[in-house]
């Protein structure tokens, strides 16, 4: 050990005293550089990013037919679930909707937006359209797309979510 000082004194022109203060430093990282990589923990899971598994629930809903994805799981399956009933009276069929989990308006397809309330094919492409030019950052700025005013962003509001 006395070598090691004295030859960190005449490399760096240390004092005694600074000579023990860095051989100190030096063998305390080195010593937990060895015992981490001696005795590191195992992993327990693996971790992934919220981006990679949300496009993997996307590419599983893109490749079955939305008809199928009525009985999917929840946390797989479509965000929003809609079926045909007879109207109570006699009258059309009308369509109702179920929440499943609300639909995320900056990553819906034009199929899952039709699902909402009030909400065509014309006003699906007119939501991909404003989509595109500027994210969502909330629920109210739907208001911003032609053809959706207070009254049809409160009937879609349950139904839908924005960052």
């Amino acid at each position: 050990m006395k070598q090691i000082l004295d030859s960190i004194r005449r490399n760096t022109g240390l004092t005694q005293a600074e000579s023990v203060v860095v051989a100190t430093i030096a063998a305390l990282l080195f010593t937990g550089w060895i015992g981490r990589s001696l005795f590191e923990p195992p992993r327990t899971h693996h971790v992934e990013s919220a981006e990679r598994v949300i496009a993997l629930l996307d590419s599983l809903v893109a490749q079955q037919p939305f008809t199928e994805l009525q009985s999917a799981r929840a946390d797989a399956g479509p965000r929003l679930r809609t079926n045909d009933k007879p109207a109570p009276s006699a009258g059309p069929r009308t369509r109702s909707t179920e929440i499943v989990h609300p639909i995320s308006i900056n990553r819906a397809t034009a199929q899952q937006l039709t699902a909402l309330p009030g909400v065509g094919p014309t006003t699906a492409a007119r939501i991909i359209e404003a989509r595109a030019e500027r994210p969502f950052d909330g629920v109210d700025d739907l208001l911003r797309v032609k053809g959706i005013g207070p009254k049809k962003l409160e009937r879609m509001r349950p139904f839908i979510s924005a960052p």
